[in-house]
């Protein structure tokens, strides 16, 4: 090894699925989406590039979106919720089958909280209802 090279060892994940944000259905876009087993990177720009990637086991909601253009052209957007600092919201715009690349990130984000062990908890306002508060009582009466 040659002074200021860094061994690493990575191991690559096959690559589950990858598109191109489309313009009017046509993938001439400089924002491309790669999903893997455990990760979503979204890469942009042409001359200065940007590549942001997030855990999927830090995913917490998944919704579609489709406007009519987006139905005319084929595509659609799929909005993702995540833990993450840096991307507290990701939309993945106007991808092919978006109905499909969603249930396939919904699965892939259900495999990487079993994986690394992480149960998503939420945490609701009874708005003061006691049945509520009573379904969680332990004490004797």
């Amino acid at each position: 090894m040659k002074n200021g090279e860094i061994a690493v060892e990575v191991a690559l994940e096959p690559t589950l699925w990858k598109d191109k944000k489309r313009i009017l259905g046509l993938a001439i876009s400089f924002t491309r989406y790669e999903l893997t087993e455990s990760r979503l990177r979204v890469k942009t720009g042409l001359l200065n590039t940007r590549e942001e990637e997030l855990r999927l086991y830090r995913v917490r909601d998944i919704s579609a979106q489709e406007s009519l253009l987006d139905r005319l052209f084929g595509v659609g957007s799929i909005l993702l919720h995540t833990t993450d600092a840096t991307s507290p919201t990701l939309l993945i715009q106007h991808v092919k089958r978006a109905d499909q690349v969603k249930e396939l990130l919904s699965a892939q984000v259900e495999k990487a909280r079993v994986k690394n062990r992480v149960r998503a908890m939420e945490v609701g306002d009874s708005g003061g209802d006691d049945a509520a508060d009573d379904e969680f009582d332990t004490h004797d009466e």
